[in-house]
This record gives structure tokens, C-alpha cells and sequence, in this order.
């Protein structure tokens, strides 16, 4: 079985990609479980991808059968890949790179793609990355609970406590209270709600999987914005859904061309970012929206608009597009951005039928959200003007930080401030953002690369850069990420390839 090369779409034999695996002297089901799990670090393979089956493996490798199937049981039992019968197996969804390499205990000196990297060794003992303590996550795209998050808890635990005790807690739906506080939010921001509209999920991210599990399936297809959220891309390689990329353009998705993509192809739903869109900060113009309702209705498509990304909790940017197409229109939102994400609060709307099978779904999950924290939600709704204020203007700030510190230590990098949220879309000057985040990683700053943001793998030239982080942890991040930079630009590829040594 060949291994598709994304960006060119080419087929590469797996005894290509792998390089040379078993040149060390670990036994050679440990050397191929490395070189494999160096692979999904290298970005040559992300989550739901297949793996060759074990016979066709060692027949490319030349290896013995036994020797491949003790390395997928190693990768196995780290929770790296997934195995089913008569489906073969898949790496895991949500595996991380950094952790599809922590538990080998040591990394080959040579990895596919790799340009290099800073190493550390002692006589005897095979090469391990360099490791930094306090890594700085440039990866997350939300703020730390502040004061008032505290005030709202205590207050529901002084004040709501015995109510929300008064019952089993356990509610598929979502708690009665917080459903119709989110139908009030949505129909006072322009879209009529009803309680039985409303689903409370635990976080936008459920809500997202559970749509894709119910509209799309295993095999089914999803329309989806490139480059879009990586969680919604994990949310749909886990469920075994396929995905059809369309381009997203400086005001979001482009609406024209998927109008012409329609024409060949019949979609599940599509699913959009049309505010501060996530990765590249986008913002969809009201006429936009409107086209794309007036489209959905046109050809009978679904659309879900997720609107997670916003910070304002109780008024919207823009109306949102279920706005024009309230029955064509699913709208997925969180307390995530404008809340606090550790609530793990999040919403579905969409038609009361949908709704309840959504719900059964949902109960196979985890029986319902967790009461305690949907009574907290119910509160910062009622605070929502000032939970929102406060997170714009935090988020402001980090912008600001993120944006000045970029043209200080990396003034060749190219990208457009954001209209909102806290994700910068940055695109590198000849240079492989796969490589440059793992460099990065070594110095101790996390970041993403293109391809983890787009279905079909592009982007390999950008960086997901998330700014959620307090601003004297962004200055240092960003000052980390030009150290990685200064061992990745092209001016310095020579001096790198100098770096890479074996061990003896």
C-alpha cells in the first residue's frame, strides 16, 4: 500500500517514507514503531490517516509479518494508532505530534523532511530531542479564568447550589435554564430560538463531532473551509467522514466557488467559521452571509456556522448567517472564548427533530453535561455584556502584543492582523512549516503547522500561531520562535545540516 503525498498527489512507497528506519541497534519492531510514530511528527501523517495493513508493511520492508505487528501493538498500546477489524488501523484521533514521539525514548538522528535539529547525547545511549520545562503553548486560542469567572461560580454555589442538587443530574438535553437562556441570547442577536431548538453539548467541539456522527457518518462527506479549525478536522477523521476543501479568501469562504463545487458534489453539510475565523481571522461581510443563505436554501444544503471563535458572549459582531436561513442553518457556539473553556459549555441549535436525535446520541456519551457547570453558564449569560467586553479587550491586547513582537524578531514573515479572535494565519518565506514547529518545539514554544488546518494537507508554508497566553509569556514565545527561525530560514540551512550527528 502506497502513502499519498498531499501536496503534490503523488504516491510513495511507505520503505520511501520511512528512510532509513533500522539502522540502530534496538530490536526492529521498536525501530519501525519510532520511525513510524516519526512520521505523524514529521506532519507525513495526521490523525484518521490508514496505516498499510501489517502484510503489505513487511512485504514493502522486506521485514518479517511478526516484526510489524509487534510494532503496531507498541504504537497500539500508547494510544497512537487504532486498530479495528476488516477497517486496518488509523493513527488516533487527537493524537498530538509531540506525544507520538515522548514515549519511544529516543528519536532517530534522521527523520524524513527533517532540515535538523538541536540533539543532546552521551556516550552510549541514542539521540534525544532537547527539552525545554516550561514550554509556552502558542497552540491555544482562549483566555485563563479570571476574577469574575470565580465570582460566578461562587455565586452559583451559594446561591443555586440546593436547586441544582434537587434532581438526578442527569439531562441529555441540557438543563432547562441554560437551553432557554441560550434560545433568548440567539433570538435577541437576530435568529428566533426555541428552548426545544437547543442542545447544551460539552464544549463546541462535541458539538461539532456529534453533528458530523449524525449528518455525515463513516464515509459520509463534509464541505469545510480551507485552511479551518483543526478540531473540526479531528472531529470528522474520527468520526471516518470525507472531507471536500473549499478556499477561504481574505472575507472567509469563498461563496463563489463553492457555488461552482456544488455542481459535483452533494455534501452532508458545509461547515463554516464566519466570524474571526479560525485559523485566519477572517471576517465574512453581511452580504457574504446572506449569498451563502440564499444558496443554502437554493441547493438544499446544510449549513453549520460555527461561531465558537467570537469573544462576545451576549451580541454579535455581525448577524449570524442562520439569520437569513433559520431553517436551513445549524448554529453551533461556546462559553469557550467569551467564558471561560474550562466550563466546557457549548450549544447546538438547529430543528427540534434534529435535536433529539442528537440528544439520544449524546446520552451515549456522557448521559448529559455536567448540571454544576451549566448552572455557572446560566450565570455568566446574565453577565454576558461584561464577560464579553472583558474578552474582546483582553484579546485586543494580545493581538497587539503577538502583532508587535512578530515584526521585532520576525520581520520576514508575512501575515494580516486579524479582525478578531486570537489566531494568527503567518506564511513563511521558503521554508517547511513542519519542520519549522518542531525546531520550534526544541526551544520550547508550540506552534502549528499549515497542514494540521487544511483537509487536503496544504499550507505547508504557513504557521497557526494562537495568542492566548498572558502578554509577558507571548513576548518570550515569540522571542523562542525567532531562535527556532534563526535554525530553520533558508539563510542558515547550510549551517544546519552541520547540526545533524549519529550516535555511537
Amino acid at each position: 500500500m502506497d502513502h499519498l503525498d498531499r501536496n503534490s498527489g503523488r504516491t510513495v512507497a511507505w520503505a520511501t517514507l520511512l528512510g532509513s528506519w533500522a539502522d540502530g541497534d534496538a530490536p526492529l519492531n521498536e525501530q519501525l514503531a519510532t520511525a513510524i510514530s516519526g512520521l505523524l511528527h514529521a506532519g507525513d501523517l495526521r490523525p484518521g490517516d490508514r496505516l498499510p495493513s501489517e502484510r503489505d508493511l513487511a512485504e514493502q520492508l522486506g521485514i518479517s509479518r511478526t516484526t510489524v505487528v509487534n510494532a503496531y501493538e507498541r504504537l497500539r498500546s500508547e494510544g497512537i494508532i487504532r486498530s479495528r477489524r476488516g477497517s486496518g488501523s488509523r493513527v488516533a484521533p487527537g493524537v498530538e505530534p509531540a506525544t507520538a514521539i515522548s514515549w519511544v525514548g529516543a528519536v532517530p538522528s534522521f527523520m524524513p523532511g527533517r532540515l535538523g535539529s538541536r540533539e543532546t547525547s552521551v556516550p552510549g545511549e541514542r539521540l534525544v530531542p532537547a527539552r525545554i520545562a516550561d514550554p509556552i503553548a502558542l497552540t491555544i486560542g482562549a483566555l485563563r479564568g479570571w476574577s469574575g469567572v470565580r465570582e460566578v461560580i461562587e455565586t452559583t454555589v451559594r446561591e443555586d447550589l440546593d436547586e441544582l442538587l434537587d434532581d438526578y443530574g442527569y439531562l441529555p438535553f441540557g438543563l432547562p435554564a441554560l437551553r432557554a437562556a441560550v434560545a433568548r441570547m440567539l433570538s435577541d442577536s437576530g435568529v428566533p430560538t426555541a428552548i426545544d431548538q437547543v442542545l447544551i453539548t460539552g464544549g463546541g467541539q462535541q458539538a461539532i463531532h456529534l453533528l458530523v456522527d449524525q449528518l455525515a457518518g463513516a464515509d459520509g462527506v463534509v464541505a469545510i473551509e480551507d485552511p479551518t479549525y483543526i478540531g473540526a478536522l479531528d472531529a470528522i477523521r474520527a468520526v471516518g467522514a470525507c472531507t471536500v476543501p473549499v478556499p477561504v479568501g481574505p472575507d472567509g469562504i469563498r461563496v463563489d466557488i463553492l457555488t461552482r463545487s456544488l455542481g459535483s458534489m452533494s455534501p452532508a453539510f458545509l461547515y463554516v467559521v464566519p466570524t474571526f475565523h479560525n485559523p485566519t481571522g477572517a471576517v465574512m461581510p453581511e452580504a457574504n452571509r446572506r449569498a451563502l443563505a440564499e444558496l443554502a436554501l437554493r441547493r438544499d444544503l446544510i449549513v453549520v456556522e460555527d461561531l465558537a471563535p467570537e469573544t462576545t458572549v451576549s451580541r454579535r459582531m455581525l448577524p449570524p448567517i442562520a439569520t437569513y436561513a433559520p431553517d436551513q442553518v445549524i448554529t453551533i457556539g461556546s462559553l469557550s472564548k467569551g467564558g471561560w473553556g474550562g466550563l466546557r459549555i457549548g450549544w447546538i441549535r438547529a430543528q427540534p427533530r434534529l435535536i433529539t436525535r442528537l440528544a439520544a446520541r449524546k446520552a451515549t456519551f456522557d448521559h448529559g453535561s455536567a448540571t454544576l457547570t451549566q448552572g455557572v453558564a446560566v450565570r455568566m449569560l446574565e453577565r454576558g455584556d461584561e464577560f464579553g467586553e472583558r474578552a474582546e479587550r483582553e484579546s485586543k491586547l494580545r493581538r497587539e502584543v503577538a502583532a508587535a513582537a512578530l515584526q521585532e524578531y520576525l520581520p520576514d514573515w508575512r501575515w494580516t492582523m486579524p479582525k478578531g479572535g486570537l489566531s494568527f494565519w503567518v506564511l513563511l518565506p521558503d521554508a517547511d512549516a513542519v519542520t519549522v514547529s518542531r525546531v520550534a518545539a526544541e526551544h520550547g514554544v508550540l506552534v502549528r503547522p499549515g497542514p494540521a488546518a487544511s483537509p487536503q494537507g496544504g499550507f505547508r508554508d504557513h504557521l497557526r500561531i494562537a495568542v492566548g497566553e498572558e502578554p509577558e509569556r507571548l513576548q518570550e514565545g515569540f522571542r523562542r520562535l525567532a531562535r527556532a527561525w534563526q535554525e530553520c530560514s533558508p539563510t542558515t540551512a547550510h549551517r544546519m545540516d552541520s547540526v545533524l550527528s549519529v550516535s555511537v
